[in-house]
């Protein structure tokens, strides 16, 4: 039996030791999960509050002409009674239903323009009865007024002398709330029924 020196024997160890050591790799510890990214969230739009009260509905049309009596009698066959029949449950359905009137209520008179031949003339009046055809029809305005009297004449003095281009000068416009409206707020009161830059509509709301 040969007899192997200890120093021999240790060395051998350590040798298989380091091949052991390079023939298995060490255990590597997988990354940490992360978490899928998620589109962005749009916040939640709140619901609209409910109404606190009913609302209200209007109507509005216009240049109605219901036919003329000048210079010759150009009015419906039935006198108009029936001209609106087909409109009525439209118009009648909303709370206030206002109009646009291309003449005149009136009952005769003659007109400021006088013409050599009345053939070819033409007159926007249309007798005062057909109010009540209105009426019957559904609209509701009371009674129409004219309001800034005065800006009716600043309109048309800065269309004589303002910027060519139609543009408004700021400085105008100022000085116009500053002096001109009050002073027209006041003149409106005896001027309401001749002219006025725009309309008041007065109704009652339909019960």
């Amino acid at each position: 039996m040969l007899a192997v020196p200890r120093a021999r024997i240790l060395a051998g160890a350590a040798l298989l030791t380091m091949l052991a050591g390079c023939a298995s790799q060490p255990a590597t510890t997988p990354p940490p999960a992360t978490a899928p990214a998620t589109a962005p969230t749009t916040p939640a739009v709140p619901p609209l509050p409910p109404p606190t009260h009913p609302g209200l509905t209007l109507a509005a049309v216009g240049d109605m002409m219901l036919g003329t009596d000048f210079p010759e009698n150009i009015l419906p066959d039935d006198d108009g009674l029936s001209f609106l029949d087909a409109v009525t449950p439209i118009l009648s359905k909303p709370d206030v239903t206002f109009g646009n009137l291309e003449g005149v209520l009136q009952d005769g008179g003659e007109p400021v323009k006088q013409c050599k031949d009345k053939r070819i003339c033409f007159l926007f009046r249309t007798p005062a009865r057909y109010a009540a055809y209105f009426k019957l029809a559904g609209f509701d305005v009371l009674r129409n007024d004219y309001v800034d009297s005065l800006g009716f004449l600043a309109t048309l003095v800065y269309r004589m002398t303002g910027s060519r281009s139609g543009a408004i000068d700021r400085g105008a416009l100022r000085a116009y709330d500053r002096y001109v409206f009050p002073m027209s707020r006041r003149l409106d009161l005896a001027l309401r029924h001749v002219i006025g830059k725009n309309l008041l509509l007065t109704a009652r709301k339909r019960r």
